[in-house]
């Protein structure tokens, strides 16, 4: 793959539904490394179960590993922390094994009870998380979710790699949810020094988060550990530039005319803007990215509540 290509790809993975963003094609090498900035609009809470909208989701997809990648091309399930993972019981039952010897980026282990933990705590009240229906059809959801348990009981850490899964109903998409940057794991360690629920988690994957996680600007750093992301992207996702500065805007518009100033190397272009950028002939590219769209039926309709009819779309 080309310095050029590469740098394509990073820049659709980064950018979220449908959105267009310039390519600094010159600033990256063939063998990687360099610094990279980038304008994004109010970057806001980057712990995962609470972060909201494209920007926090972006910075936590391009740091952080989850259980599992999505295929850039397909968007199917690729492995990521989990090495493999097997549906069981008509799709009630799932067990996944992570990747041994994987660190978060405060050195501790990447472990199952760590996975069992992100789960659970999507689910929690008192992590007022937007996410907490991904994981709604895991048994033990309502108990968590009432505040009578504090763990997803069906969830178990069968030893330090390997994970059971118990759902409530089949739900063979549960494996796609998994790449959700809400579920990604964190130390375990990094929540305990918040006990008041102000977290800072650190997680794994192939860049380190440097600075606050709230609000500023961001350093993102290469991992020198152990990173083991979708096997589908360049260096098993390690990432091309050795350092990313992100820096936050208040408006998509004010990230765009950063880039324009040269303030950024790469920015989003607000959908007002298209037009004017395509015109331009300054080298923007646009493309589809992966997205998981939920379709929900009424069940007291006949032809949606046949089962050959949700089959046919699925």
């Amino acid at each position: 793959m080309s310095p050029a290509s590469r740098t394509v790809a990073v820049c659709l993975s980064l950018f979220l539904a449908g959105a267009a963003c310039s390519v600094p094609i010159e600033r990256q090498t063939s063998s990687g490394g360099g610094s990279l900035v980038i304008g994004l609009p109010q970057i806001g809470n980057l712990d995962p179960p609470r972060a909201q909208g494209s920007s926090a989701l972006t910075v936590l997809g391009t740091a952080c590993d989850g259980l599992l990648g999505l295929d850039p091309e397909t968007s199917a399930p690729r492995p990521a922390l989990a090495e493999s993972w097997s549906l069981k019981e008509g799709a009630r039952s799932l067990t996944v094994r992570l990747r041994p010897e994987l660190t978060f980026h405060d050195g501790t282990a990447v472990t199952a009870a760590a996975v069992r933990e992100a789960l659970s705590r999507v689910a929690r009240p008192a992590t007022s998380s937007p996410w907490s229906e991904l994981v709604s059809k895991v048994e033990g959801y309502g108990e968590v979710l009432a505040g009578n348990a504090t763990h997803l009981s069906g969830i178990r850490a069968v030893d330090e790699l390997n994970l059971e899964v118990e759902l409530s109903e089949p739900y063979s998409d549960f494996v796609t949810v998994l790449s959700h940057p809400a579920l990604l794991p964190v130390s375990l360690e990094s929540l305990k020094e918040s006990p008041d629920g102000r977290t800072e988690p650190v997680c794994a994957g192939p860049y380190r988060i440097d600075k606050g996680l709230d609000e500023g600007d961001l350093r993102l750093t290469r991992s020198t550990g152990s990173v083991s992301r979708n096997d589908a992207y360049l260096s098993r996702g390690r990432g091309a530039a050795e350092r990313i500065l992100v820096r936050s805007f208040d408006s998509p518009e004010d990230a765009y005319q950063a880039y324009r100033s040269g303030t950024v190397d790469m920015a989003g272009i607000p959908d007002s803007r298209l037009a004017e950028a395509q015109a331009s002939g300054r080298g923007y590219v646009s493309g589809p990215t992966p997205e998981i769209l939920y379709l929900a039926f009424d069940p007291a309709n006949p032809a949606t509540d046949d089962p050959r009819f949700r089959q046919a779309l699925s």
